[in-house]
């Protein structure tokens, strides 16, 4: 239902010690619409007719507050918004002596009791026929009273009391009394004979009014000229206005005084009749547009009551009348209204009618009107895509059909020669749009939409958009013609990045010394970076700021070369030829000495100085040890250094190198040397390939060695000769494994002319108990031999190999080999694996035998493997090995009927549609395995629905970690099949997941997160 609002107001309009009258004003006074009305007070509630605007409750408290309740009542049941409202009962407070209403006081004055019976009596001294008496029963009390019920207001009464005692003494009281005048409103207000000049009004007065003397006046005001017709003291139950206006609002307000107490008025609201059906003096069309008409009208009676409501419909005329529109709810305050979604160039047939109630209408008004001719290319307006696709919309407005066949061009407003035209094919959409791609970003378009209509007509219509703006870093930095102070920056910034306004910060930071050399706002495509220092490592990193969007620096790392130095050559006298070392390459010379020549010019060779200074730190008998100091220190330009030692006046090719010392190093000890010898060392610096600095070089004699066989360590033996004159002498030094007899040798020293010799066993096994055993015999024939026990120390080497083998989806096995050594040392080994992705860590420790199978794993996952070493109290560093589970398996049944086992594809867990809008699908998926390594990447694949699949369109060079992809450029409300796939080696996919997709007819975007279940209810289809 539509308002319920059925009471415009009400009141309370009689007030007495048990009753209250509710009078109300309905808002249509004698409508249909509501069938009756509802009372509802306390827990009581009644219902009266339509034409009831009064009610009395009686039977009430006096002095109590009681609220009250007035609805409409509707058919089924149904009720209008209700009215509320409250009132108050008078208080009752007479007595005998000061008689009011009915309650009779007096004195009882017997000895020694009270208790007695009464007879009360009255009667009215009005009309001799109306008296009473009533026995009071028993009443024990000095002071008693009574209360006479039903009495009349404003009445003479004579009230007599008497009893007689348990004596039998009669006694008697009387006295004269009036009760007091009682102000009710009247029963009852009504209209009856309304005409559309005139009306009745009815009344009834109650008799307490009438017995008390009473006046009344009665006035109906006009609610649109506020003219006043009025009797004042009116008589008898009805009085006649006349001389009023029809189709006219009357107030009536009955106000009644009893006693000279003036009583809350009575109302109602009268309506007039209307004098014919003619409601509307004039109407006319006010404007006319391609799809609106609009008309205004002037009522005869404006603000009247007798039309409820107008009428307008409209057809095109000469059409079958059954096909008009109506619009039937315009308000009864409307005088205009406007006819909207017209065809243009179309005339209408136009009608308007007041609605009197029921199915009764006015007068009807007619006329018709011509819509304006209209155009298929209006309202042009532009939205980017994207940074390089315009979306063109239009409003065709042309009769009776839009289907049209447009041309779209657009021109380059910054470069007259890039334009382009695309004929849009025909479109049947009174709204068309169109999608220009490949246009440049930062760029203003001028677009224009043409089309001729059937009749020959030419339109076109243009608009001005420019494409936003395209951030896209640096395509390249690199740095060339490093020399040892300078180095030059190269880039390469994108044509988008140009177009849009771009800023360049490229700043180069030392790694050593943190100073700083920047170029702000770099224009070119290169810097010359200078005053820097050699061999050093600069951090360049290059910030581009496009369109006031910083975008992530580029970042690249230069070394400066090492100093260089200019030396003089050429032909003629003075000439310093230089000479190279035959391990430096022509293009990285080391200067060792000049020769001289004639003619002079300059050669810029590179300094090869890298030491600064290197001295001897320590001799012992077996060990040199030597410290140095780099010219550069931390210096990239040293990749490492090289010591190289040898005995004194040997053969250079004898010499023993260490090359692998750290860029960082500046000390070494050479160890395993003989004692009391002297040895030739040399240091250089590595600068890469077969390049080496400039050599330092020096000599140290190891000590001599002082021990003797009871202090034997390891496998070197050393004894005291002290046979005289001479300690030339041939020896045998033996040795036996005490943990294995079998386990022994001799070797021969051969002749031997020292007091102090010394003998090394070869080939012992470490951590192992010897007895080892010197003999000789001296030139008289006396034999001589000693002996000591020693143990072989200990020797901790790491892992051989560690390998993974028999890879599956859920285990794998890890396979390693201990060299003998660590084995016999003693050792423990902990293997431990750790999913990179999930973190779950499991370990061995103390794992014995070569192999560890590590079960329960997840498919599809990378494993870092990691096995620590312990021989004896040495840990080892770790070595380290990645494994990838592969794909989980599924059992097949091949056509011979044995069960095959082959890798599960399902790679894709589930895919939604994200995004649809006119020409754009966005998917999304969730892999199965997020992260690992079993996928390679993923290809998306679309094609029109229900077409050959070999006809479709993919993209196969989506990374692993792509969740999503938008199709773009498809046709509108059309249906596409879109799949995704994981890539694996080659060309092999996965099972692939797909969904149907309908493209959106308007340019509204649509979001659906697409399952299984909700696909049939979305124009969309899922299928795995």
């Amino acid at each position: 239902m539509g308002d319920d609002t059925m009471i415009t107001s009400a009141q309370v309009v009689n007030v007495s010690t048990s009753e209250l009258s509710v009078s109300w004003v309905p808002v249509y006074p004698g409508s249909p619409c509501a069938l009756g009305y509802q009372v509802c007070w306390a827990v009581y509630r009644t219902d009266v007719s339509r034409d009831v605007t009064e009610f009395t409750v009686t039977g009430l408290q006096s002095g109590t507050s009681y609220d009250f309740e007035v609805v409409a009542l509707f058919e089924g049941n149904q009720m209008s918004l209700p009215y509320l409202l409250s009132g108050t009962t008078a208080v009752c407070e007479s007595r005998l002596s000061t008689l009011i209403a009915s309650e009779v006081h007096w004195t009882c004055l017997t000895s020694p009791s009270c208790t007695l019976d009464y007879d009360v009596c009255w009667t009215d001294l009005s009309s001799g026929n109306s008296s009473g008496c009533t026995p009071t029963g028993e009443i024990s009390d000095s002071t008693p009273s009574f209360i006479i019920p039903g009495l009349n207001s404003c009445t003479d009464y004579n009230i007599t009391v008497s009893t007689t005692t348990a004596g039998g003494t009669y006694f008697e009281a009387s006295a004269l009394a009036r009760t007091p005048a009682t102000a009710r409103s009247l029963r009852s207000l009504t209209a009856s004979d309304v005409l559309d000049s005139s009306f009745v009004l009815n009344w009834e007065i109650l008799d307490d009014s009438v017995r008390c003397g009473h006046a009344l006046d009665i006035c109906a005001t006009s609610t649109v000229s506020n003219d006043r017709y009025c009797s004042l003291n009116a008589t008898g139950n009805q009085w006649q206005v006349t001389g009023l206006q029809p189709c006219s609002r009357y107030n009536v307000g009955a106000t009644l005084t009893v006693d000279s107490q003036v009583l809350p008025p009575k109302n109602l609201s009268v309506f007039t009749a209307s004098y014919n059906s003619t409601m509307i003096q004039s109407a006319q069309v006010v404007s006319v547009s391609t799809s609106e008409i609009s008309i205004s009208w002037i009522p005869v009676y404006p603000g009247s009551p007798c039309a409820l409501g107008y009428r307008v419909c409209w057809g095109v005329k000469g059409a079958d009348i059954s096909l008009q529109i109506c619009r039937s709810n315009l308000s009864t305050d409307a005088t205009s209204f406007t006819i909207a979604q017209l065809q243009s160039d179309t005339n209408y047939d136009i009608t308007l009618e007041a609605w009197l109630g029921g199915g009764v209408f006015s007068e009807q008004w007619s006329s018709d009107a011509l819509t304006n001719v209209g155009s298929p290319v209006t309202s042009l307006r532009v939205k980017s895509v994207n940074t390089y696709s315009f979306e063109v919309h239009w409003t065709c407005l042309t009769s009776p059909s839009c289907t049209l066949d447009y041309d779209v061009c657009w021109t380059d407003l910054s470069s007259g020669n890039s334009s382009g035209c695309t004929p849009t094919g025909e479109i049947s959409d009174s709204t068309p749009s169109f999608i220009i791609p490949g246009l440049n970003s930062c760029t203003d378009y001028n677009i224009t939409v043409s089309t001729t209509t059937a009749g020959g007509t030419y339109f076109e219509a243009s608009v001005r958009a420019r494409t936003p703006a395209t951030a896209r870093s640096l395509r390249s930095l690199t740095a060339s013609d490093v020399l040892d102070s300078s180095f030059v920056l190269n880039w390469e910034i994108l044509d988008d990045s140009a177009r849009c306004g771009h800023a360049l910060d490229i700043c180069a930071t030392s790694t050593v010394s943190n100073d700083r050399y920047c170029s702000l706002n770099a224009t070119g495509n290169q810097w010359q970076v200078t005053g820097l220092q050699p061999c050093s490592r600069y951090n360049v990193g290059a910030t581009l700021t496009v369109d006031s969007q910083v975008l992530p620096p580029k970042n690249l790392s230069v070394f400066t070369a090492s100093y260089k130095i200019a030396v003089e050559q050429g032909k003629g006298a003075g000439y310093q030829k230089p000479i190279f070392r035959k391990t430096a390459p022509e293009h990285h010379p080391a200067i060792l000495a000049t020769e001289t020549e004639t003619t002079r010019h300059k050669l810029i060779v590179k300094d090869g100085t890298m030491i600064q200074s290197a001295q001897v730190v320590s001799v012992s008998t077996s060990e040199i040890s030597i410290s140095w100091i780099p010219v550069y220190p931390g210096s990239p330009c040293a990749l490492g250094y090289r010591v190289c030692w040898g005995v004194k006046g040997a053969d250079i090719s004898l010499q023993i190198c260490r090359s692998n010392l750290s860029t960082d190093a500046t000390s070494f000890t050479i160890a395993q040397l003989q004692s009391d010898t002297n040895y030739d060392i040399t240091l250089e610096a590595w600068l890469g390939g077969g390049v080496f600095s400039e050599q330092w070089s020096s000599d140290a004699l190891t000590n001599v060695c002082e021990s003797s066989l009871s202090t034997l360590t390891a496998s070197e033996v050393h004894w005291t000769c002290l046979t005289s004159p001479s300690c030339t002498l041939d020896y045998d030094v033996c040795w036996t494994d005490l943990s294995s007899g079998n386990s022994s040798g001799c070797t021969p020293t051969g002749e031997i002319s020292d007091s102090t010799p010394s003998f090394i066993i070869h080939g012992l096994n470490s951590c192992t108990d010897y007895n080892i055993t010197v003999s000789t015999t001296t030139v008289g024939g006396t034999y001589f031999e000693a002996s000591v026990r020693a143990r072989t120390p200990l020797s901790a080497e790491s892992l051989r190999s560690l390998s993974a083998a028999s890879v599956t989806n859920t285990s794998f096995v890890v396979q390693w080999e201990i060299p003998e050594n660590s084995v016999r040392c003693g050792h423990s080994l902990e293997v431990c694996a750790s999913n990179l992705y999930t973190n779950h860590k499991y370990c061995t420790s103390n794992a014995t035998g070569s192999k560890w199978e590590r079960v329960g794993l997840e498919a599809c996952s990378l494993y870092d493997v990691t096995a620590t070493l312990s021989v004896g109290h040495h840990v080892l560093p770790p070595v380290y090995i990645s494994v990838a589970t592969s794909r989980p398996s599924r059992a097949i049944i091949c056509p011979e009927g044995w069960p095959v086992t082959v890798p599960d594809d399902t790679m894709l867990e589930s895919m939604s549609v994200a995004d649809m809008t006119r020409n754009n699908i966005s998917v999304s998926w969730v892999p199965m395995y997020p992260g690992l390594p079993c996928s390679l990447g993923y290809q998306v694949c679309w094609g029109v629905a229900g077409v050959d699949p070999t006809i479709q369109a993919c993209s196969s060079d989506l990374p692993r970690d792509a969740r999503n992809f938008t199709i773009a450029g498809l046709r509108r409300r059309t249906n596409y099949t879109v799949q995704v796939m994981a890539r694996f080696d080659g060309d092999v996919m996965s099972l692939p997941v797909q969904v149907v997709a309908l493209t959106a007819v308007h340019p509204a975007r649509i979001r659906a997160s697409i399952s299984p279940s909700s696909a049939s209810q979305s124009n969309m289809r899922v299928t795995p």
